[in-house]
């Protein structure tokens, strides 16, 4: 129980230290959580992630099933309800 707290804490300053020296760390005339910025306004603005997000999920509909299929499940229904 201890070395889980222990663990949890130690995880915890890591953290914290981790945040303060990426405001402090200066990286080509910036900080590094300002670099971080930057770069993440610009993946948000990319072809690639415009692409992703506008990708849709393919639904089947019935429609899209064969004829064999589609007449197999609609046998299935019938035979399910009793018909």
């Amino acid at each position: 129980m201890f070395k889980l707290i222990f663990g949890i804490i130690k995880l915890a300053i890591f953290t914290v230290v981790v945040l303060i020296a990426s405001h402090h760390i200066k990286w080509d005339g910036k900080t590094v959580s300002d670099q971080v910025k930057t770069h993440m306004s610009q993946a948000q603005k990319s072809p690639a992630l415009e692409k992703i997000r506008r990708k849709k999920p393919r639904v089947h509909t019935i429609d899209t099933i064969d004829l064999q299929d589609r007449n197999k499940l609609k046998e299935l229904i019938r035979n399910m309800s009793g018909k």
